[in-house]
Formats: C-alpha cells, sequence, structure tokens
C-alpha cells in the first residue's frame, strides 16, 4: 500500500513539474525558441517569454530500494505496534469536535487509522504467526465503544476475515448491530 502512495505521489510530482517547465517555456532538452510565430509558442502564447539564459534540465532517477525480502515483524514487534496504534484510534468525540471545513472531506483521523489498521494487516499477511495477536487486536479495537463507528466495523470485518482465515470463530459479543451490520456491508 505505501508503494502505491509513494509511487503516486512521486508521478503526481513529476507531472506538476513538467507542467510547471512547460508553462515556464522550458522544454525538458532546452529553450522554446522565441522566434517562432505566436500561435506556435505554446506557452509562451499565455506569458511572455522571459529572458533568461539557456538551460538544460536533466533528471536522475535512483532506486529507494534494492532490497526484495519483506520485512517481518517479530511478535514482541507486533503488539509494541498493536498498543500503539490503540491509543491513536480516532474517537467519536474527536470526530464531533472537527470543524466543517475538516469534514467536507474524509478526516485525517480517519486516514491514519485506516493506514495503522492496514500496516498491522500487512504484518500479518507477512508472518502468520501474528495472527492470533491480530485477532486479539482487531476485537478490542471492535468492542471500543468510544472509538468511531467507521473504524469499529473496519476493525470487526478485518477481525471476521481473519477468523475465518484460521478457521476459528470471531467473538462478537458485545458489539452493537449496527456495527455488525456496516461490518456486513464493508465486504459486499
Amino acid at each position: 500500500m505505501k508503494k502505491r502512495i509513494l509511487v503516486g505521489l512521486g508521478a503526481a510530482l513529476f507531472a506538476g513539474v513538467v507542467a510547471y517547465l512547460l508553462l515556464s517555456g522550458i522544454r525538458l532538452l532546452g529553450r522554446v525558441p522565441t522566434d517562432l510565430p505566436q500561435t506556435d509558442r505554446g506557452a509562451e502564447a499565455i506569458a511572455p517569454p522571459v529572458q533568461t539564459s539557456p538551460v538544460t534540465v536533466t533528471a536522475t532517477v535512483t532506486a529507494v530500494s534494492t532490497s526484495t525480502a519483506p520485512v517481518i515483524m517479530s511478535a514482541a514487534e507486533f503488539a509494541q505496534k498493536a498498543d500503539s496504534v490503540q491509543g491513536t484510534l480516532p474517537t467519536t468525540a474527536q470526530l464531533r469536535a472537527l470543524s466543517a471545513e475538516e469534514v467536507h472531506r474524509t478526516p485525517k483521523l480517519l486516514v491514519r487509522a485506516a493506514v495503522e489498521i492496514g500496516d498491522l494487516g500487512d504484518a500479518i499477511e507477512k508472518n502468520p504467526a501474528l495472527a492470533p495477536q491480530g485477532l486479539a487486536f482487531y476485537e478490542k479495537c471492535a468492542k471500543r465503544a468510544e472509538l468511531a463507528t467507521a473504524v469499529r466495523a473496519t476493525c470487526l470485518a478485518n477481525q471476521r476475515d481473519l477468523a475465518r482465515e484460521l478457521k476459528v470463530e470471531a467473538n462478537e459479543a458485545g458489539i452493537p448491530t449496527g456495527i455488525k451490520n456496516l461490518a456486513t456491508k464493508l465486504r459486499e
């Protein structure tokens, strides 16, 4: 998931740089000629050319990581991460305190929670021995009444998925029907 986000951000950054260079009259291999007729000068038709010396832009791409082996989290690291995530999950009170501007889009609190929960899911996928700890994390998260409904439903859906993989019954005692229904809809 992080790779997809980084690739998307990198592509957006590259597109922004290329657009800036084109709009400012610079080509990737040199300057736009200023002796062309006005209609053939592209970005210069929008803004007059700036007197500059010729510029050559070069780019070097370097690999971010050469390692292909996944990083496998230990049980102790997972327990520490799970406790940390439990402490940062957004509560209903925190969401109610957000401004109208902040709730116009998906609140950063929920995005951060989704990433953190996803990281734990990735760790379980890479190290199936962490599945029992993951099941306990999801159960605790789903049962915490103060947490945001979307977070609780996501945790319950993940708990059900993991329980199914482990061929055990998910403990849903004490979880409200609304949370259960929402978790079901998340997987439809």
